[in-house]
C-alpha cells in the first residue's frame, strides 16, 4: 500500500537491505539463511525483467556463499548467474518489440516475439499465449488459439501436448527451456482418460522426457579426487618411494612423499578405482624443469590412459612439458614445484587411469610425482551416499588409545580419533597428528609429517595394528592397539 501512495521501490528497498545484511558481521548461518533469501528475490528480478539488479544482488550472493563454505548454495548462485545472463540476453533481443507494443498493442511480429519469450523462456503462458493469438507465425498462432480456446478431450490434450513436445524438441536452447515442461502439463492431464496404444506412448514419452532432464541435471557438475582409497599399481619403485605415496592426498613435497620408480623411463602408475566413473581430469603434484630431486626429476614427455572395453586408450599426451588442454601453476607451499591439470577433451567412463612417463626433465633417471588427482563428476542433484560406519571406527572414537609394535618393541600413548576424520597423539611428549579414514571393515591411519601408514583391523576381539608402506605387499611391522 505504502508502494501506491509513494514513489517507492519494494523490490530495491529489499535488495538494498539484503545485501547489507550479507556483508553486516553477522554469523554464518545468519549468512547462509539471508543469501538464501536473496536467491529468492533475485527471482523477483527476472519475473520483472530487472536483469541489471538481479545480477547485482546473484553477485552479492556468490560471495556470502564462499564466505560461509556452503558449497549448495555456491552452487545455486552459479546456475542463477548463468541462467540471468542466458535471460538478460533474451529480453535485450524482444525489448523493442516490448516498445512497440506500448504504441501498437496489435502489431503481428511485435506479438509474435514477445510472445515467444513470455511463454518459451519465462514459463509465462496465460500472458504469452494471448500474444501468439495475435501474432504473425501461423503455426503457434493456431496452436495457442486452440489452447486458448480449451481443449477437453484426452486425445486432443495428447495431440496438443505432442506438438509442443515437437518444437520443443526442434527448439532445444535456452530460449525454449519453457516448452516441454508445458507439453509434460498436457501430457499429464490427458493421461488419466487415456487407454491402450494412447496410453502406452504418453507414458512413454514422459519417462523419455524425465531422463532427459535428469541427464540435464548432471551437467551441473562438481569434480571429486576419486585416486583417494584407489588401488596403485606402477611399473616398479626404489626404497620407501612406493606408488602408494602418489594418492595418499597428502600434498608433502618432503623426501619421501612421492613415487619414484628409479631407473630410465618408460615407467608408469597406474589408479585402479573400485567402480567406472566419468572421468574429466587429472591433476599432478611434481618437480618444475630440470629441478634435480634426490632420486630424479619432474616428467617432461607423458600420457594419461584409460582404460576402455579392455584397451588402454590415450586421452592426453604432453611432449616437451607442453600442455595443450590445462594448465601448470606453482605450489605455493613449495616454489620448486608445481601443479599441472591435464583436461581431458571428453569425459571417459573407465575404472584404470594410468600416468606413463617416457621422458624426464633432467639426466637423473625416474620421474618423481608427489600426487597424482584423478577427477571424476559428481553430480549434485545426489544426495551423498552415507556410509555404515563399521565397528571399529565406533570403538576407536570413543576414549584414548595406546599402540604398541612388536618390533622394535616400543609404545606409544595419548591417541585419540576424532568424529572429522584426524587423529592425535600427545602421549610420547610432543604432538603428532595425521587422518585416517574407514575402507570396508579396517581403518587407515595416515601421518602427516612421517608419511607413515597403518592398517588397522579388529580381529577376534584386538585391534592389530600392520604397518606397510604399499599396501598389501610391503608389511613392516605390527603391533596391537589397547585402551589406555
Amino acid at each position: 500500500e505504502m508502494s501506491e501512495r509513494f514513489d517507492i521501490d519494494p523490490l530495491a528497498m529489499r535488495s538494498k537491505a539484503i545485501v547489507r545484511a550479507m556483508t553486516a558481521k553477522v554469523s554464518s548461518e545468519q549468512r547462509g539463511k539471508v543469501a538464501r533469501a536473496g536467491l529468492a528475490l533475485a527471482k523477483e528480478f527476472h519475473k520483472a525483467d530487472r536483469y541489471k539488479e538481479a545480477a547485482t544482488i546473484i553477485t552479492a550472493i556468490g560471495r556470502a556463499a564462499s564466505r560461509v563454505k556452503d558449497k549448495q548454495l555456491v552452487a545455486d548462485a552459479r546456475q542463477l548467474a548463468l541462467e540471468s545472463r542466458a535471460m538478460a540476453k533474451q529480453y535485450v533481443s524482444v525489448r523493442r518489440a516490448f516498445e512497440t507494443l506500448e504504441t501498437t498493442p496489435d502489431d503481428p511480429a511485435a506479438n509474435t516475439s514477445v510472445g515467444r519469450y513470455l511463454c518459451f523462456a519465462k514459463g509465462e503462458w496465460k500472458r504469452g499465449l494471448a500474444m501468439l493469438a495475435k501474432g504473425d507465425d501461423a503455426r503457434l498462432k493456431e496452436l495457442a488459439t486452440k489452447e486458448l480456446a480449451g481443449v477437453e478431450d484426452a486425445k486432443g490434450q495428447a495431440a496438443l501436448a505432442d506438438t509442443w513436445w515437437k518444437i520443443g524438441k526442434e527448439k532445444s536452447n535456452q530460449s525454449y527451456s519453457e516448452l516441454l515442461p508445458h507439453a509434460v502439463s498436457w501430457y499429464r492431464k490427458a493421461l488419466p482418460q487415456l487407454t491402450g496404444l494412447g496410453k502406452a506412448k504418453v507414458e512413454k514419452r514422459l519417462e523419455a522426457i524425465r531422463a532427459e532432464a535428469n541427464a540435464a541435471q548432471g551437467k551441473r557438475l562438481v569434480l571429486e579426487n576419486v585416486a583417494i582409497g584407489a588401488t596403485v599399481t606402477a611399473s616398479r619403485f626404489i626404497k620407501q618411494e612406493v606408488p602408494f605415496r602418489a594418492i595418499d592426498g597428502i600434498l608433502n613435497t618432503d623426501k619421501t612423499g612421492y613415487w619414484n620408480p628409479g631407473g630410465k623411463p618408460p615407467a608408469w602408475i597406474r589408479v585402479q578405482l573400485r567402480e567406472s566413473r566419468e572421468i574429466h581430469a587429472v591433476r599432478l603434484l611434481v618437480p618444475i624443469g630440470v629441478l634435480r630431486w634426490p632420486h630424479g626429476h619432474g616428467p617432461l614427455d607423458y600420457a594419461i590412459l584409460v582404460n576402455k572395453n579392455g584397451k588402454e586408450v590415450q586421452v592426453v599426451n604432453v611432449k616437451g612439458g607442453r600442455i595443450k588442454n590445462g594448465s601448470a601453476v606453482r605450489n605455493a607451499k613449495d616454489p620448486r614445484t608445481m601443479f599441472v591439470t591435464l583436461k581431458l577433451r571428453r569425459p571417459v567412463r573407465t575404472k584404470s587411469v594410468t600416468l606413463l612417463v617416457t621422458r624426464t626433465s633432467g639426466d637423473n633417471p625416474g620421474p618423481v610425482i608427489f600426487e597424482m588427482e584423478v577427477y571424476a563428476a559428481k553430480r549434485t542433484s545426489e544426495p551423498e551416499k552415507k556410509v555404515k560406519t563399521n565397528e571399529l571406527v565406533n570403538i576407536l572414537t570413543q576414549g584414548r588409545w595406546k599402540i604398541s609394535w612388536r618390533s622394535p618393541p616400543v609404545t606409544y600413548r595419548g591417541m585419540v580419533f576424532g568424529n572429522d576424520g584426524t587423529w592425535s597423539m600427545t602421549g610420547s611428549g610432543s604432538v603428532v597428528r595425521g587422518t585416517w579414514r574407514q575402507d570396508g571393515e579396517s581403518v587407515l591411519v595416515s601421518h602427516l609429517k612421517e608419511k607413515k601408514l597403518e592398517v588397522l583391523t579388529l580381529t577376534s576381539g584386538r585391534i592389530i595394528a600392520e604397518h606397510y608402506f604399499q599396501p598389501p605387499k610391503e608389511r613392516r611391522n605390527i603391533g596391537v592397539v589397547t585402551r589406555e
